[in-house]
Order: C-alpha cells, then sequence, then structure tokens
C-alpha cells in the first residue's frame, strides 16, 4: 500500500494532481482545497488513502495525516 509520496508537482487540476516522484509520475485525486495548496509548490507532499478495486486503483491526497484518516 502507498501511504505517503512526496515529490515535485508536475500540473494540478481543480480535483487532482501529477506528483512527480523519483521519475514516477502519480496521478493523485485531491480535494479543491488541497489543490489551492499545491498551486505554485515545486514540491509537496501527500498523505495517501490507496484504494483498491478489481476494476482499478486511485491514490486519494491529503495535506495531513489526520484529514487522510477522517476520509
Amino acid at each position: 500500500m502507498i501511504g505517503y509520496l512526496e515529490g515535485g508537482i508536475k500540473h494540478v487540476d481543480c480535483d487532482r494532481c501529477l506528483l512527480l516522484v523519483n521519475g514516477v509520475g502519480y496521478e493523485v485525486l485531491i480535494h479543491a482545497k488541497t489543490a489551492s495548496l499545491t498551486m505554485g509548490a515545486g514540491q509537496f507532499a501527500f498523505y495517501i488513502h490507496h484504494h483498491i478495486r478489481e476494476d482499478g486503483q486511485s491514490l486519494f491526497g491529503f495535506s495531513t495525516a489526520r484529514e487522510r484518516d477522517l476520509f
């Protein structure tokens, strides 16, 4: 499971962020409030909820561990 990612921000939309970690781009789904925190930041760290289903996987990113735990 992926629980934490830290790296460079390549692109941010209102609901997702492309985070570059050691040459691998992770698409992280984020809340609009979190997106506003990442705007203009070169580096960012996310606490991750890694959601696995039979038809796909999703990474949900949060700026604090508490926020992730409430999710």
